[in-house]
C-alpha cells in the first residue's frame, strides 16, 4: 500500500488564503493537521516562517508556502489539475484570473469606517467584480460542462467558488441572480458530495 504523506496546514483562524486548500484536503478524503494560528501570537512565529508569511504546508517535514503553490502541489496529488498539460494551464488562467479580479477590491479591505468600507467595496466591486463575473460566466458557458477546464471539477472551480462565496458575503446574496451559470454552477458546488458536508459544517469567517 502507498504511504500516505503527513500534512499539517498552518493558517489563521479564517477562510482567507488557506479555505481552498481546505477544500482540496476534504473534497479528497485526506486527513490533514489544520493548525490556526491566534494573531496574537503571529509576531512571535513571524521570522520563522520561510517568507514571513501564512499559510505553509508540511509534507512529512518538507515546507512550501505561498497557497497557490500549496494548491497546485495538492491538486496534483488529488488529480485535480485537468487532464493534460493544456487544461492544466487553464485551470492556472483561471485561478490567476480570480487573483486578478480579487486583488482589485483590496483597498476596501483596509478601509476602517464602516461606513466608507461598504461604499468603496460596492464602486470597486461595480467596476472590477461585475465584469469579472461577466467574464467568468462566459468562460463556463462556453466550456459546455457546467465546469471552468474539462468535463470534471478542478482546482480552478474551487477557487472561483470560494471567490463567489466571497461575493456573497460581502456584497448581497443575490449577487449572482444576473449570472445564471454561476449561479447552477455554485450550488452545483455546494451539492458536491464530497465537498457537502464540509460546506455544511465549516465557519465562514471572512475576517479576524
Amino acid at each position: 500500500m502507498p504511504v500516505i504523506p503527513q500534512y499539517t496546514l498552518t493558517y489563521f483562524d479564517l477562510m482567507g488564503k488557506a479555505e481552498v486548500t481546505r477544500m482540496l484536503f476534504n473534497y479528497a478524503g485526506v486527513k490533514f493537521t489544520d493548525k490556526r494560528v491566534k494573531f496574537e501570537d503571529w509576531p512571535a512565529l513571524k521570522e520563522k516562517q520561510p517568507f514571513g508569511q501564512l499559510p505553509v504546508l508540511e509534507v512529512d517535514g518538507k515546507i512550501l508556502f505561498q497557497s497557490r503553490a500549496i494548491e497546485k502541489f495538492l491538486a496534483r496529488q488529488f488529480g485535480l489539475i485537468g487532464d493534460d498539460d493544456f487544461e492544466a494551464a487553464q485551470v492556472d488562467q483561471y485561478i490567476l484570473s480570480v487573483d486578478d479580479v480579487m486583488n482589485n477590491l483590496r483597498p476596501a479591505f483596509f478601509e476602517k469606517d464602516p461606513t466608507k468600507k461598504a461604499e468603496l467595496l460596492k464602486k470597486l466591486f461595480e467596476e472590477h467584480g461585475v465584469p469579472g463575473l461577466k467574464r467568468f460566466e462566459g468562460f463556463l458557458k462556453k466550456n459546455g460542462s457546467g465546469y471552468f477546464v474539462g468535463k470534471k471539477i478542478t482546482l480552478a472551480d474551487f477557487a472561483v467558488f470560494q471567490s463567489l462565496l466571497y461575493f456573497k458575503k460581502l456584497i448581497s446574496e443575490s449577487v449572482l441572480n444576473d449570472f445564471p451559470e454561476l449561479e447552477k454552477f455554485y450550488d452545483r458546488v455546494s451539492k458536491n458530495e464530497q465537498l457537502k458536508p464540509y460546506l455544511q459544517t465549516r465557519e465562514e469567517k471572512l475576517f479576524p
